[in-house]
């Protein structure tokens, strides 16, 4: 039933064709006319000091008047003489009001005398024999009093007498029509209730005017067969659409009576608005209104579902909505495919469902709780056969229809009080003659063909060579057991293909396969695919269909089988053989592992140097697995091993592939020998690390000419410095410098010998090592000031040479000659004087001009040092 919904809205059209035919089926109430006969009392008592019971019995009776129904009869027995605009009324002679709108009428009955007014049970026998008068399928008698005593003959009752007479009366008149009994006031009688009576037998007492109200609404349910719909807080809900909505709300003062939407804003415009009220006229003596009897009652047309509210003016006692649904019987034929049937002259063999039930106006099926009880009725003939099946819900009968078969059908819907709607076969769109059922033809079959690629490789050619195949017959889909009656024959054009062929719930999947099932016999080229196919239906007939074509091209590819030899470890411990980790032979394709199922077909040959071992298998870790034996002699050294493997490639041929490797066999832990290469190596490294640690002078010190210079008084001497120097690779050593020689003065003799130690490491480039200077001699006799760096020697008046932290020394006197070959001073480490780090000298000094005598000449000389 969940495909309903879809169903009702492909049936719309037909639907339609039938309203546009002007052809009705809206829901028809089953209206009994009614015959109502009110016995009025008006009694003194009635209107006695601090009694209103007189005006709640002519607002009871206005309000009966105004809720009745088009051709209900009604007729107010007064038990004494009224008057309605100067016309006189009495039990003989009753007030004849039509439905509705003559209950304004009720409110302008007045009593003239009420002194004589007494309360004569013969009034309940005129209004019986007057309903007996009456033509209607229903008669109602209602009385209206607050009698604690009844008359008879003129003549008053005691209070048993009362209650036992008014008691049998009304049980007598039980007998052919309904009874209402309302005592109005405290003290009013209670007639006892006869039991097993065939008619309706009401009694109520209210004693207040909320009594009245809440009596009034039940009563006219009962009379009127209203359908009541919940009111809660002034709210009403509802899940289907109402064709017919009426609100009565009493209470004091009611007025402004509508319906509001979610929204706040009224939900329609009124159709009947009516407003039952307190009578103010009374008698020709004094009497009390009971001005809290009010009330409204407003009527609706085409409500839509959803929720209400109330909303009204003045203090309301009881709030009452009776409402009509909007629904309609929907009845179609649906085959067993579950598709509804709207072509009737093309009605063939097979199951159907006649399928009915109330839907809302959307076309929905509704089990709504405002259509009170249900009662469906289905009968239907099938070439005269007449069957009849009932149910309390929206339903279906399963029928099946042969060849030339009639079928007709009516279908009756019952809910609430009374409503029915009864369609037959002209209704659903049927011939009015029935269904008539013809021979079924062939259909028509349909088919779709998608998936596959144009292109395979052997090894995805089952993978990826799927093909999906849908049918549909007469434009129907088929699905599950229907795909078993269609046929394929599959054919190729050129090298032939093997396949296989599935089901799916709603389709068939061609698989393409090796041919013959074998990846050798396969051919790699071009393929061209036909496929067509049968449908035989369930009555036998077979229908065909050229499914489709396709062409693709089917390639081999290399497939690179590797076997490598991965030993976890390369070093193994004679002794400890059984505790060492298996060499693993890794398999891979493509470097890609294998699959488990080509290791299991995996065949080695493994050559260790004719060491014994043991092979084993591992799929999930793609490796054949060697394990040396233990218990045989093997010498300690490096062996070679070689593997080779046999399998089967990912479509079954067979490849191969070798490897080989080596391993160390030893008698100590592996972690000794470690430990004794780890101790070379740090011997090694300390060595070296002293060796470069070690201090050493440059390899090279020389002058750099283009930034030194030789001047005598002032005049550059040209010619290079001549550099001496015996420190490379040493801890001490000497660098000698000596100016160019003047040739015109031998005595311009100038230059300096250091004595130098090293304080660089070895580590350090020659030309960023430093060198210390430990001792000066000057060279020339007319030098009298050197300079390194930052440090400078000068030579005193007496000769003497001194300076800063320096070794002092003495130059021999005026002899000219360097006194570098003087032995060397006994103490093995003197302070350092400075260091080439500013690797510049400035020597100055004087000797006799030889050609001028008695003339002193300026020497200096300006070195700049160069370490490589």
């Amino acid at each position: 039933m969940k495909n309903l919904r879809r169903i009702f809205m492909l049936l719309i059209a037909a639907a339609g064709m039938l309203l546009a035919s002007g052809a009705s089926f809206a829901a028809q109430k089953e209206q009994e006319s009614r015959a109502v006969a009110i016995v009025f009392d008006n009694s003194g008592s009635m209107y006695g000091t601090g009694n209103s019971a007189w005006c709640r019995a002519t607002y009871a009776t206005e309000v009966f008047t105004s809720m009745a129904n088009e051709g209900d009869l009604i007729e107010v027995f007064p038990m004494n003489p009224v008057t309605i605009d100067g016309r006189t009324y009495t039990g003989a002679d009753p007030i004849i009001l039509n439905a509705g709108s003559d209950a304004y009428n009720v409110r302008k009955m007045f009593t003239p005398d009420i002194k004589k007014s007494i309360t004569p049970i013969e009034t309940i026998r005129e209004a019986y024999e007057g309903l007996q008068h009456m033509q209607a399928d229903e008669k109602w008698l209602i009385v209206l009093t607050d009698g604690e005593i009844f008359y008879e003959n003129g003549e008053p009752l005691s209070s048993s007498d009362t209650a036992y007479k008014v008691s049998e009366e009304l049980k007598n008149c039980s007998s052919a029509v309904n009874i209402m009994y309302l005592g109005i006031g405290a003290g009013a009688i209670e007639p006892e209730i006869p039991e097993g009576g065939s008619h309706i037998f009401y009694s109520a007492k209210a004693k207040e005017s909320e009594d009245v109200l809440m009596r009034l609404t039940e009563m006219s349910n009962m009379i009127f067969g209203r359908d009541s719909m919940p009111v809660s807080d002034d709210r009403i809900s509802s899940d289907i659409d109402i064709k017919n909505l009426i609100l009565f709300v009493q209470g004091k003062n009611i007025t402004g009576l509508r319906l509001l939407d979610s929204s706040g804003n009224e939900a329609a415009q009124s159709v009947f608005t009516y407003s039952p009220k307190y009578s103010e006229l009374g008698c020709d003596t004094k009497f009390k209104v009971d001005d809290s009897l009010s009330g409204m009652i407003v009527s609706y047309s085409d409500i839509e579902a959803g929720e209400y509210t109330i909303a009204y003016e003045g203090k309301a006692d009881s709030c009452e909505a009776y409402y009509e649904p909007d629904v309609d019987l929907l009845v179609f034929l649906v085959d067993e495919y579950g598709n509804p049937v709207t072509s009737f002259d093309r009605v063939y063999p097979g199951k159907y469902r006649l399928t009915y039930g109330l839907v809302d106006q959307d076309g929905d099926l509704t089990e709504s709780e405002l259509l009170g009880n249900r009662h469906f009725s289905v009968r239907y003939s099938i070439d005269g056969n007449e069957q009849e099946v009932s149910s309390q819900d929206n339903g279906f009968v399963d029928i099946e229809l042969g060849e030339n078969t009639n079928i007709q059908a009516v279908i009756e819907a019952e809910y609430l009080s009374g409503y029915k709607i009864t369609k037959t076969s002209d209704a659903f769109g049927w011939p009015e003659e029935g269904l008539n059922v013809i021979a079924r033809p062939s259909g028509t079959l349909e088919s779709s063909f998608s998936g596959g690629e144009d292109t395979y490789t052997l090894s995805e050619l089952s993978e990826n060579g799927t093909y999906t195949m849908q049918f549909y017959y007469d434009g129907r889909l088929l699905t599950g057991d229907e795909l078993d009656r269609v046929s394929l024959d599959v054919s190729w054009e050129g090298p032939r293909l093997g396949y296989t062929v599935e089901k799916t719930s709603d389709s068939l999947l061609l698989r393409l396969g090796f041919t013959d099932g074998r990846a050798e016999n396969t051919e790699a080229g071009k393929y061209k695919l036909h496929v067509t196919a049968d449908y035989e239906n369930q009555y036998g007939k077979i229908s065909e269909t050229d499914v489709g074509r396709k062409n693709f091209r089917v390639r081999d590819r290399e497939y690179s089988f590797k076997a490598i030899i991965k030993p976890e470890q390369k070093y193994y411990q004679i002794s400890k053989i059984d505790e060492s980790k298996p060499i693993p032979v890794i398999l891979t394709h493509n470097g890609e592992h294998v699959s488990p199922e080509q290791v299991e077909q995996a065949e080695a040959s493994i050559d260790l140097e004719g060491l014994k071992y043991t092979l084993e298998k591992d799929p999930d870790g793609s490796a054949l697995l060697i394990y040396i034996d233990p218990d045989q002699e093997i010498k300690p050294g490096k062996i070679s091993m070689k593997a080779e493997v046999n399998t089967v490639d990912d479509v079954g041929r067979p490849v191969s592939s070798d490897d080989s490797s080596s391993i160390r066999f030893g008698r100590l832990p592996q972690w000794m020998l470690r430990l004794a290469l780890l101790i070379a190596i740090l011997i090694i490294v300390l060595l070296i690390a002293g060796y470069m640690n070690q201090k050493v002078l440059p390899d090279v010190i020389t002058v750099e000419n283009n930034k030194s210079s030789f001047k005598v008084n002032g005049e550059a001497v040209p010619g290079n410095c001549n550099v001496k120097y015996s420190g490379k690779g040493k801890k001490t050593g000497t660098l000698t410098i000596e100016a160019p020689k003047l040739k015109s003065d031998s005595s311009a003799k100038c230059g300096f010998s250091f004595d130098l130690e090293a304080v660089s490491p070895r580590k350090l480039r020659s030309s960023k090592r430093e060198a210390a200077v430990t001792r000066i001699t000057p060279i020339g006799r007319g030098v009298n000031s050197i300079k390194v760096g930052g440090y400078t020697t000068e030579k005193d008046e007496d000769g003497i040479w001194s300076g800063g932290k320096g070794r002092r020394n003495r130059e021999r006197p005026d002899t000219g000659k360097d006194d570098r070959n003087k032995k060397k001073d006994s103490r093995k480490s003197a302070e350092p004087l400075t260091k080439l780090g500013i690797k510049t000298c400035h020597v100055k000094g004087e000797v006799d001009d030889m050609m001028y005598s008695g003339s002193k000449k300026d020497l200096q000389l300006d070195v700049s040092l160069k370490f490589k």
